[in-house]
């Protein structure tokens, strides 16, 4: 009977089918729902004409048997098995994710995650090789990918479960010149029909998943089931770095010896090989270069040293990684801002005594003019007069400016002891006639207030008085 006939029918009057899940020339998978319990199965019924024969009837009870007898977590639960109206049905767990074999048909997986799902097979097969199980059909479209408890991806080896007949189901056709699904994973011994197949078979077909998870096609890819059958047999696989950017010299060494044509240059068992993809992991995790933080722009370190309340701050994590105490911040902070003030007094008497440098450049030579204010604050002796040969235009040039006159109006307090404040005289010598504010001494000009002693102008004490 044609699965889409039987939806709605219930098996064994326990398991109603729901929804026909695959098809093929054995039989039909269907989702179905028992009736009592209300709880949702994978049914798998194999056509009535196909159970009357022996050999199928033999391979479907070993295949429900050898699940039952691995029960290892990466392998499809099967619950029951019995018969109804001349046909074999299976119930099997109802898986919710998809294929490997769909998977890549959106195109290669990472390097990582598809090493990751070859361990999750290798370590089922593991365990259904110590119970004396081979599976013979490892391929992506047996291994389905689920979610685990802690929402990763996890893979679920279907032992001769729904794959089988969704492959038939997808479009698979037989030996009329087309390739099958499954003669792209097939070992050599295999392909050849060899009477002894061991746990190195399924090795082969997981180096071949492997490579197409990583590439995207299968390795030996031709146009017909006869022409792929004899690149198995008689060439190796290209390295798989030769068609995948990314890939190095030990990820090829690894799937190179997986698809060995000679079952004796394999890898001897799953375990074996899961233990090189591991050792690969861990030695490609460790040569992964840590991504440095970026270096601190001037901005960036200037808000780092105004931060004072680290509580009230989201201080990024990778500028605090495997810092356990921020006080050393809080610190170099608070020092910084003690020597503000230092630092501004500093640039303000920087700026005073540039700007006195630039006056005292930039002011013009000593003259007469400044002489009054020089006899106030300086005390001391001057400079000699010019000799007498200086021309008489001099003391043209030395004619003092308005601010001489009030400068010197400037007097100290009166003092009652006698003593000598020199003036610098004129610079003009034995002139007959003085400037403004000046005064004719002995031959020579003198500001007013002041009389010549014997070479210098000396301010008259007997005419100072009090302010």
């Amino acid at each position: 009977m044609p699965g889409a006939n039987r939806i709605g029918s219930v098996l064994a009057s326990k398991y109603r089918l729901d929804e026909l899940l695959g098809e093929g020339g054995m039989g039909a998978v269907f989702k179905a729902t028992h009736v009592t319990v209300g709880k949702q199965f994978a049914v798998k019924v194999l056509h009535a004409e196909v159970s009357k024969h022996p050999d199928a009837k033999r391979r479907f009870t070993q295949e429900a048997q050898a699940a039952a007898k691995i029960g290892h977590p990466a392998i499809l639960d099967v619950y029951d098995l019995g018969e109804d109206d001349g046909a074999l049905y299976m119930v099997m767990e109802l898986l919710e994710g998809e294929s490997l074999a769909q998977r890549v048909a959106r195109g290669p997986l990472p390097i990582t995650e598809a090493l990751e799902y070859a361990t999750g097979v290798l370590d089922a097969l593991e365990a259904a090789h110590g119970a004396s199980v081979i599976h013979r059909d490892i391929k992506p479209a047996n291994v389905f990918l689920v979610e685990d408890a802690t929402g990763r991806a996890a893979v679920r080896v279907l032992d001769f479960g729904i794959a089988k007949f969704q492959e038939v189901a997808d479009g698979a056709k037989t030996s009329t010149g087309a390739v099958l699904g499954s003669a792209y994973y097939m070992a050599p011994e295999q392909v050849q029909a060899e009477a002894e197949i061991d746990a190195r078979a399924d090795v082969w077909a997981v180096g071949a998943t492997v490579y197409e998870l990583l590439v995207g096609e299968p390795a030996h890819m031709a146009p017909t089931h006869a022409a792929v059958i004899a690149k198995i047999v008689m060439r190796p696989a290209p390295p798989v770095s030769e068609r995948r950017s990314g890939a190095d010299a030990k990820l090829d060494a690894i799937v190179a010896r997986a698809l060995m044509i000679d079952p004796a240059m394999r890898f001897p068992s799953a375990a074996e090989m899961r233990e090189a993809i591991g050792a690969y992991l861990l030695g490609r995790a460790a040569t992964v270069p840590s991504v440095p933080p970026p270096p601190l722009t001037p901005s960036m370190k200037l808000r780092r040293a105004t931060v004072t309340d680290t509580s009230s701050v989201a201080t990024p994590r990778a500028l605090v990684a495997g810092a356990t105490d921020l006080s050393p911040l809080a610190t170099r902070t608070s020092r910084a801002k003690s020597l503000v003030p230092l630092a501004l007094a500093a640039l303000a008497i920087g700026v005073l005594g540039s700007a006195a440098v630039a006056t005292r450049t930039s002011a013009p030579p000593s003259s007469a003019r400044a002489a009054p204010l020089s006899a106030e604050l300086r005390p001391g002796p001057t400079a000699a007069p010019p000799p007498p040969s200086a021309p008489p235009s001099t003391a043209a040039s030395a004619t003092p400016s308005p601010t001489t006159s009030a400068s010197a109006a400037v007097r100290p307090a009166a003092s009652t002891t006698t003593r000598r404040v020199p003036a610098p005289p004129s610079s003009s010598a034995r002139p007959t006639a003085c400037g403004p504010g000046e005064v004719l001494a002995d031959g020579h000009c003198c500001v007013r207030g002041f009389v010549w002693r014997a070479d210098h102008c000396e301010r008259d004490i007997s005419l100072t008085a009090p302010f």
